[in-house]
């Protein structure tokens, strides 16, 4: 009777409430604190706009190829047939300029919020690294070399 009930009341009433998951050990958030949502790195609008812009210079091309080539004196075939692969280039040219417009917007969007991402790791000193740096080379304790340069290798973490 009891199961039965307890049936009945999650069935009209819904599920019990869920409890938040607990924060980490050792203390390293206060009471009730809880960590900081780092913004969104953007790597995935990047990758993205990598793939569609390409892709879409390559269509726009093929499709300007096309309407080239499907033009009367250059093409060998009825004129309806010259029409309708004009018609069809014009298609190619128009999908490959929205193609490059979509990547170039989502490469934007990415690259924005790949900076605040950035901005936002220095702020908190947590961006990590390896950074090879190749410069001239001046330092206060010895005078420099005329000429000389140098290799350095920072690593940060």
């Amino acid at each position: 009777m009891k199961s039965a009930l307890l049936a009945l009341g999650l069935l009209i009433g819904g599920r019990p409430p869920v409890e938040p998951p607990p924060l980490p050990p050792g203390g390293y958030y206060g009471v009730g604190e809880l960590p900081e949502i780092p913004p969104p790195d953007g790597e995935r609008a990047i990758l993205t706009g990598s793939i569609l812009f390409p892709i879409g210079v390559l269509r726009a091309g093929a499709g300007a190829i096309q309407v080239y080539t499907a033009t009367p004196p250059r093409c060998s075939f009825t004129p309806s047939s010259c029409q309708g692969l004009t018609i069809f280039g014009f298609v190619g040219v128009s999908t490959g300029i929205l193609m490059m417009g979509t990547g170039l917007t989502f490469l934007s969007i990415g690259l924005v919020r790949r900076q605040r991402y950035r901005s936002w790791m220095a702020a908190r000193n947590l961006s990590a690294g390896l950074r090879p740096d190749l410069a001239p080379r001046w330092t206060l304790e010895m005078p420099s070399i005329p000429g000389g340069s140098g290799v350095s290798l920072r690593v940060r973490f």
